[in-house]
């Protein structure tokens, strides 16, 4: 069904290529497609465009989901932990204009690049904001 929506807001050219993209973003959040929003074509193209919270925040947790997870499940399945390098580096403009306040996939990805980055003040401050428990 989303196909067949998508299909048609293209045909007929009913937004602009912007809002398009965020839509496509918000159809695969919606729909769990994680992988196909991190390996998404346009995605640089969407990174330097002015977004929504909404988009922003559904573009970082989907790296979280795909990227993120993997690698805790890893560490837990080990019960250690694993080496990792950044899952957000394709993304990490977005990072600083992220918001603490948004959904908790957010807040962990906001502080794993704030632990890589070795930036103590940024997860001190988050540590005061997270819903995490």
């Amino acid at each position: 069904m989303h196909g067949e929506g998508r299909k048609t807001i293209d045909r007929f050219a009913l937004d602009t290529a912007s809002n398009t993209a965020f839509m496509r973003i918000r159809l695969k959040t919606a729909f769990g497609d994680y992988a196909g929003i991190v390996s998404s074509q346009d995605l640089n193209n969407v990174i330097a465009l002015r977004m929504p919270q909404s988009v922003q925040g559904a573009i970082i947790a989907a790296f979280h989901a795909d990227r993120l997870e993997p690698y805790v499940a890893r560490s837990v399945e080990r019960d250690a932990p694993v080496p990792i390098e950044n899952p957000f580096t394709q993304i990490g403009d977005l990072m600083p204009k992220s918001r603490s306040k948004q959904d908790v996939p957010v807040q962990r990805s906001i502080a794993c690049c704030a632990t890589l980055e070795n930036d103590p003040v940024r997860v001190g401050m988050l540590l005061q904001v997270s819903d995490d428990a």
